[in-house]
């Protein structure tokens, strides 16, 4: 039996994933084979420690192979929201008569709105994708294809990511022996993964918290229509808990995941860690106080996001999902979010068993792209067959 699998790599703002995987039954992915690396990562769209980069990827990519016992040849690389931008454009055609709308139509639409993104210097499109399609009775689709008017529009988003990144992240492949590369937005993966088309079309509003950096992205139809990221995540709950209590980092992470943000507790209350040989208590008020300090500030800064002026859209009431391996395990954290925020917060994670945690969703969404990508052996839908040709033009 030969195996289709599609391999990709996600940089998370804490660790780098490589998943091999393949298309299963009912649109589930097979997970082949993984490989993970721990980073430095990234803040204000610069990396961390770039010097160590190469090893990581190596690492991760070195692990995927040998667990799937398989080669890398081609890889899709998932870009963190943070070097990218996410843009919606407005685009028409005019016919000389009433007619059915060709493929070919489409593709133009698609080139009339990437022309001004064609020729900068700093960005590069790396995804394309239909917000809705409108004929002239101003009836919105999402398959134009076939249809009889005699005036074609579109609201099109396009994802653009620096071409340092795309630059750097070449260099460190080729040097690993993968030139085969294909770039893909992950929050934009995440948002089509996640949500079924109908709950897209309704638009979603999708927040990403990760370890250092977290990016809320409003979704509507097959693209993201507006991103923002700022360069605070879980880790910087354990930072404080580390600098506030002065103890190790690493116990930081353990005292944070005892956390119940919900518990009304009392002075006497006590959450206990073991350092070295010994059971060491801390005070619950205490630790509850400045985990929620900081859960407070995130909340803050996504709420800047929502309510910037040029926030292009973003649903004033539609309740933010929320994902991502910084905040969504935290007991009590979604419910402090929604309170800060002033806004409903629903858990957005993969609905696939053994795999549905909130810190899989960015790499699981860029995996299943790539699988839709180069091919399943189940049916494909019309229009992700129209988005995969006019993305290949």
């Amino acid at each position: 039996m030969i195996r289709n699998e599609s391999s990709i790599l996600d940089f998370g703002s804490g660790k780098i994933t490589v998943l091999v995987g393949e298309r299963g039954v009912n649109r589930s992915i097979n997970l082949l084979g993984t490989g993970e690396a721990h980073y430095g990562g990234f803040a204000d769209g610069e990396w961390l420690e770039p010097e160590k980069l190469a090893d990581a990827v190596s690492y991760a990519i070195n692990n995927a192979e040998t667990n799937s016992r398989t080669k890398i040849g081609r890889l899709f690389v998932g870009v963190p929201g943070e070097f990218t931008v996410a843009v919606a454009e407005d685009a028409n055609l005019n016919f000389t008569k009433k007619r059915r709308v060709l493929p070919s139509d489409v593709r133009e639409l698609f080139d009339i709105g990437r022309e001004k993104y064609e020729d900068r210097p700093d960005y590069e499109v790396i995804n394309q994708g239909a917000v809705w399609f409108q004929t002239d009775d101003n009836r919105r689709v999402a398959a134009p294809e076939g249809l009889l008017t005699a005036k074609l529009s579109a609201r099109l988003s396009y994802t653009l990511c620096e071409y340092r990144f795309v630059e750097f992240v070449k260099k460190i492949l080729a040097d690993a022996g993968i030139t085969d590369i294909e770039f893909v937005s992950a929050p934009l993966a995440e948002a089509l993964y996640l949500f079924p088309p109908e709950t897209r079309d309704q638009s979603v509003v999708l927040l990403d918290i990760g370890y250092i950096s977290s990016t809320l992205a409003f979704a509507q139809g097959d693209g993201v229509v507006n991103m923002k990221s700022f360069s605070v995540g879980g880790g910087h709950i354990t930072g404080d808990l580390s600098q506030v209590l002065n103890i190790r980092f690493n116990d930081a992470e353990n005292l944070k995941r005892k956390v119940i943000l919900s518990l009304d507790v009392s002075e006497d209350d006590k959450y206990e860690i073991v350092i070295g040989e010994e059971v060491k208590a801390f005070p619950a008020k205490q630790i509850n106080e400045i985990v929620e300090a900081r859960v407070q500030y995130i909340a803050d800064l996504a709420a800047k996001c929502l309510n910037a002026e040029d926030n292009n859209g973003f649903p004033k009431y539609a309740p933010v999902q929320l994902t991502g391996g910084g905040l969504a395990y935290l007991k009590g954290g979604k419910e402090l979010l929604a309170k800060h925020m002033n806004r409903g917060v629903e858990l957005a994670v993969p609905k696939q068993a053994m795999l549905n945690r909130p810190y899989m969703s960015a790499a699981l969404g860029v995996l299943d792209m790539a699988i839709n990508e180069t091919g399943e052996p189940v049916k494909q839908s019309l229009l992700v067959k129209l988005l995969n040709k006019i993305k290949k033009k």
